[in-house]
């Protein structure tokens, strides 16, 4: 096996994995939409499920587009609006006064590495 088919290997296993793991949490957004709705209204966001149903769609088509290869930029910028907005709107930990809670906010804000991925 040469590098070259090495690296198209490891490129669609890279898609499948990142893509699958977008769909499956744009998914999540439409079966939860209620209790997803709940949090998003604690954190004072306006038009709860519109927004969380919105963000579900962003996941759905950033999460196809890698998947598929299909315009992956357009899909990869789309999942980065939506990881920065849903980082600075639903986890602020830096806005939380008591320390565990902030510990705890943070370590969920750290689960959006996969944004990393998409860079």
């Amino acid at each position: 096996m040469d590098m070259i088919t090495i690296f198209q290997i490891s490129l669609l296993l890279g898609r499948i994995i990142t893509g699958g793991f977008f769909i499956m949490n744009g998914f999540n957004h439409f079966t939860k939409l209620s209790m997803m709705a709940s949090y998003a209204q604690s954190k004072g966001l306006p038009a709860p499920k519109a927004g969380v149903a919105a963000s579900g769609v962003l996941l759905l088509l950033g999460g196809l587009s890698l998947l598929l290869g299909y315009h992956p930029t357009v899909g990869a910028i789309l999942l980065v609006v939506f990881l920065l907005a849903t980082s600075f709107t639903m986890h602020n930990f830096w806005a939380v006064k008591d320390p565990q809670q902030k510990w705890g906010r943070w370590y969920i804000s750290a689960r959006i590495s996969p944004c990393w991925a998409l860079c």
